[in-house]
Parts: structure tokens; sequence; C-alpha cells
């Protein structure tokens, strides 16, 4: 079939193929781009910023724990109101970014562990926090001692723990859509090769 053609004809037909093959290597390669861009958005947005605000969250309870043991050393009772007055900032912070998380669309999973770091929050603060800054403030130490090891220490064990189970769900669904991303990208480069 070749053999009849003239040269003209043939090369416009492998000018035509290289030209199509060119389209296909191009949108293979565009469609590679904006999944890769999909990917990285979603790996920003929907766990690099969800995993900042975990941090902000957990060092956030770290830090009314320190201000809690360092108001219990106080003597002075306007230095004590001084320092639980700090942990109601905290609370404060601490509300607003779960807020901005809430409105954040999550998986099933994802929302199994943030109700159980929720409820283990709220008890932590209801059963440990809150007391605790009402028996600092009306200087009664030895229920705030008992209270902190005996309800505080154990309810922030457990609001620790669940905000870890939710970084680490953050960070493993990341690594997958990375690797996700990572094959693509290789059938991708397969494809157009």
């Amino acid at each position: 079939m070749f053999n009849n053609m003239k040269i003209r004809t043939r090369f416009y037909i492998l000018i035509g193929f290289s030209a199509l093959m060119l389209v296909w290597v191009g949108a293979t390669g565009l469609s590679g781009i904006q999944s890769t861009r999909a990917a990285v958005s979603s790996v920003y947005n929907d766990h690099l910023l969800a995993i900042e605000r975990l941090g902000e969250v957990r060092n956030n309870q770290m830090q009314m724990q320190i201000i809690m043991a360092a108001a219990r050393l106080e003597t002075d009772p306007f230095e004590i109101v001084t320092q639980t007055d700090k942990i109601g900032g905290l609370i404060f912070r601490t509300d607003g970014l779960l807020k901005t998380d809430e409105a954040r669309a999550k998986s099933a999973e994802e929302k199994a562990l943030y109700d159980a770091f929720l409820q283990a929050r709220q008890n932590f603060g209801r059963t440990g926090v809150l007391p605790m800054i009402n028996l600092l403030q009306t200087e009664n130490f030895k229920e705030a001692d008992n209270l902190r090891k005996n309800v505080m220490d154990p309810a922030y064990a457990k609001a620790s723990a669940a905000i870890d189970a939710l970084l680490k769900y953050q960070v493993d669904a990341a690594r997958a859509e990375y690797e996700s991303a990572t094959a693509y990208a290789a059938r991708i480069r397969v494809v157009s090769i």
C-alpha cells in the first residue's frame, strides 16, 4: 500500500502521525499535571493545614497543663488568677481552631476520630480543667492535687491519645495521597514514552 504512494503523500502521513502523537503526549502530560496539582492541593488543604491546626490544639492542651502546674506552685492569690486567666485564652484559641477544622469535609474514619477527640477534650475540660481552676482560685490545694492526680492527668492522657490518633490519620492520608500521585505520574511517564 505504501509502495504505491508518492513520497509527498508518505511525508504528509508521517507529519500527520507525528502531530497526532505530539497532541496525545501533550494531552497526557497536561492530564498528569492537572492530577498532580489536584493531589498537591489536597495534601496541603486537607491534610497539612489540618495537621498544623491539630498541632496547635495539642500545644494549647500542653500549655494548659503547664500553666495549671505553675498556678499550683503559686501562693499569691493574684498570681493564681493571672495564671488561670491564661487558660481561658487558650480555651478560646483552641475553640477557634476547632471551629475552623469542623467546617472541613471529612471521611467517615476521620470524622469518627475527630468526634472521639472532641469527646475526650470535652471530658478533659469539664472534669479536669474547669474544676481545677475553681480549686486553685479558692486555694483548695489539697483537693486540687487530688483532682490533678485522679481525674485531670488521666483525662489529659486520653485527650492526647485521641489527638495523636487524629494526627496519625492525617499523616497517613497525606502519605497515601502522595503515593497515589507518584504512581499516577509514573504511569503517565510510561504511557508518554
